[in-house]
């Protein structure tokens, strides 16, 4: 699963969630159309929502997610740095299940 977020970023792919809604709201819609504000305005407060929950949660992959839709308030620089630790994070748990795995097996533990 790293690799496919590793993949995706790599090729730049990122959609900033809030910046296309307000795009969407703002400057996409013609005013005739102006009944479909409300329906996104709600989409962006369910998003937040969203977005305070996994940050409590704080899961790697969840937070991978959420920095590549701009769900956080960090910039751009800032949040290539924080995805990255992430990875890490991944990288670092998944090298302590294994090891944690291996001393369960050894005969005498």
């Amino acid at each position: 699963m790293e690799s496919d977020y590793k993949k995706t970023l790599e090729l730049g792919f990122r959609v900033h969630v809030p910046k296309l809604m307000h795009e969407i709201a703002d400057s996409g819609l013609d005013r005739r159309h102006g009944i479909l504000k409300i329906p996104l305005q709600v989409m962006m407060n369910w998003m937040a929502r969203l977005a305070k929950k996994a940050s409590e949660i704080d899961d790697p992959e969840l937070n991978i997610i959420m920095l590549s839709m701009g769900m956080y308030e960090v910039d751009e620089l800032q949040s290539s740095k924080l995805i990255e630790e992430q990875f890490k994070r991944i990288h670092h748990e998944k090298e302590k299940s294994s090891s944690e795995n291996t001393t369960r097996t050894q005969p005498g533990t």
